[in-house]
């Protein structure tokens, strides 16, 4: 249980480094730009909160209870560490500078003199842990992730998650496959700043070979990143929308749709470990490590 414990505190950790340096920036850009530059980490959140959900499509036909610490590996497509910046009059359309997940930001130079983009963390990956209880009773099994409060730095880090699965291949005896279906609810807070939500719906099939098991699945998945912040007011900046100091209350929403994920698990008793792959806008690499009783 220490070892859970620390690698969900390290998973936070990273988390609370990638939020710190974002603090630093986020006043140095108007809200037309922050949608540009925060839209990779709304995708990474959701992509997160939405992934290690599913491997075995047999749900018991009585009753069962489950205990799984999930991980994951974000990658960051390139592709989504630039973005063009909207710009006043009279400075190029065409320039790319980095998001929260890029490296350099763009110096642009234009009548009124140069804006400057804040650079980003330089990362092409994320990692994530999770610990998840389930419980199943004839068929159907809900699903539950949970962190309270926690502090780190100067952030308070929550989330939850909840889930619903139905087995219909058990209305169909002589189906090859395992097959169920599956609705995905859940939220991250941290301290005053972010405010994510997430939602998933997926249909997923098994088929067990021995000890080994195969299982796949399509998924349709959003999100959607609230966050408040205050720009710095510089009256000497070229870009108009930071000239005051202001409050800015943003909506964004990730780059979420379709994933395909095709994973392979091994059971021994009531332990078993499972590893899938996820083809998205940014694709994961999910394991588990399950005790089933």
């Amino acid at each position: 249980m220490k070892k859970v414990v620390l690698l969900i505190f390290f998973s936070f950790a990273s988390f609370n480094i990638l939020f710190g340096q974002l603090q630093e920036k986020i006043g140095l850009l108007g809200e037309k730009n922050m949608s540009g530059y925060i839209q990779p980490l709304a995708t990474s959140l959701g992509t997160a909160m939405n992934s290690a959900t599913f491997s075995d499509a047999d749900i018991a036909s009585v009753w069962g209870f489950s205990f799984s610490v999930k991980g994951m590996y974000i990658f960051i497509p390139s592709d989504q560490q630039t973005f063009t910046p909207a710009t006043p009059d009279g400075y190029n359309l065409n320039s790319e500078t980095a998001t929260v997940y890029g490296d350099k930001g763009a110096f642009i130079s234009g009548p009124n003199g140069y804006l400057a983009f804040p650079p980003g963390i330089n990362t092409a990956s994320l990692p994530a842990v999770f610990p998840q209880v389930s419980a199943s009773l004839i068929g159907t099994k809900v699903m539950f992730r949970y962190m309270p409060k926690i502090t780190l730095g100067e952030n308070d880090y929550s989330f939850w998650g909840a889930g619903i699965s139905h087995e219909i291949s058990r209305y169909f005896p002589m189906m090859p496959v395992d097959i169920s279906i599956q609705a995905l609810f859940s939220g991250l807070e941290i301290s005053d700043f972010v405010d994510l939500s997430s939602f998933a719906v997926n249909a997923h099939a098994s088929k067990s070979f021995g000890l080994f098991l195969l299982y796949g699945g399509l998924q349709y998945e959003t999100s959607t990143l609230e966050m408040s912040y205050t720009t710095i007011g510089d009256a000497n900046n070229a870009d108009p929308e930071i000239q005051q100091k202001s409050d800015v209350n943003l909506s964004v929403d990730g780059d979420n749709s379709f994933r395909f994920t095709l994973g392979a698990a091994l059971k021994v008793s009531i332990f078993s470990l499972n590893v899938d792959y996820s083809i998205s806008s940014q694709s994961v690499l999910s394991t588990g490590l399950n005790f089933a009783f």
